[in-house]
């Protein structure tokens, strides 16, 4: 029996994207938008997946000419193994590599971005689920991530940053997940918390620490349509809504174009179209 290496790698991209900083292209900002398109590359024998932006002018019409932006590479299995994202300019402004073992757990990824140091993100499990992750830089530790479940689903994130790579990062932070009946992801609130010495639990090795809200930091929320395709994804700092993406597939299910609205006006920034190449 293959491992749900879907859901690990979605788990796992919310902590790299706490490590990295706030900029991100429109199709990482959140792990179901990637578990979609995992989804796909698994049913449909995917082996690339590469992303065109195009922008939109002051009256709202779409450029004829794009740049590349991104480029997924994924194996037989469906996993995804490389990620390449493009600045405007399309030079790589990042580069991914992740391994897996037989059954699809992913074990590392290592990111590469110019000019900076690598970093390696080490993933550790507990009964079959992502229990914990480490991101080093050489021999020092970045962050790590402690993953919680409720009912073999992630309910919560706790991740303790050691080193500070931006300004303003809390030492401490915490992600909780929300759901609906259908079991899709639908919100992602992210708090500042300080974290206490207690903790909860009955269990030693299931113990979880109990924390303090000191102020929330930013959400996303999801919409789904009938076949769980996420359809929109709106991005909140503290309460204030400051991007909002929609989301287009074809008439097999492919995932083709994202649109982003920055601020959730009604005038679209961006365009990122799709392109698949198949084994």
């Amino acid at each position: 029996m293959r491992f749900n290496k879907k859901k690990i790698l979605l788990l796992a991209i919310s902590c790299w994207l706490l490590a990295i900083g706030d900029f991100v292209f429109a199709q990482e900002e959140s792990s179901p938008i990637l578990e979609q398109k995992e989804k796909q590359s698994e049913l449909k024998k995917i082996k690339s997946c590469e992303g065109i932006s195009y922008s939109y002018d002051k009256n709202g019409t779409l450029s004829k000419e794009g740049h590349e932006s991104s480029f997924e590479t994924y194996n037989k299995l469906g996993d995804l193994i490389e990620t390449i994202l493009y600045s405007s300019e399309e030079k790589i402004s990042e580069f991914t590599q992740s391994k897996y073992d037989s059954t699809g757990k992913l074990l590392d990824e290592e990111k590469i971005i110019p000019n900076q140091p690598t970093q390696k993100h080490i993933y550790y499990y507990k009964n079959g689920l992502l229990d914990y992750g480490n991101v080093h830089i050489d021999t020092e530790t970045v962050h790590t991530c402690t993953y919680y479940y409720d009912n073999n689903r992630l309910s919560e994130i706790i991740i303790e940053h050691h080193i500070a790579l931006e300004k303003d990062v809390p030492a401490q932070e915490i992600i909780v997940c929300k759901y609906d009946d259908k079991g899709n992801k639908i919100r992602e609130d992210n708090y500042e918390i300080k974290l206490s010495s207690e903790r909860i639990g009955s269990d030693g090795n299931d113990e979880k620490p109990m924390y303090k809200v000191i102020k929330l930091i930013s959400s996303t929320s999801f919409v789904y349509d009938n076949n769980s395709r996420i359809i929109q994804s709106s991005q909140f700092e503290e309460k204030t809504c400051v991007g909002k993406t929609e989301f287009k597939y074809d008439e097999k299910g492919n995932m083709t174009e994202e649109i982003y609205y920055k601020d959730c006006t009604d005038k679209p920034e961006y365009a990122i179209k799709y392109e698949y190449g198949y084994y």
